[in-house]
């Protein structure tokens, strides 16, 4: 195999788009979300991670 590793620093962001309300100023998708909408979305930007 010939793949490269990358030893370096990794940023990573991670975008929770819910909130108890909005803020004046945010421009980003976000609203109210039941637990199991949040857990739900956890599970799929976990399994995300993990392919890549």
């Amino acid at each position: 195999m010939n793949e490269k590793i990358h030893r370096g620093p990794v940023s990573l962001y991670l975008h929770f788009p819910f909130c108890e309300r909005k803020c004046r100023y945010c421009d980003f998708l976000s609203g109210p979300a039941c637990a199991e909408e949040r857990e739900d979305y956890i599970e799929l930007l976990c399994r995300e991670i993990r392919m890549r």
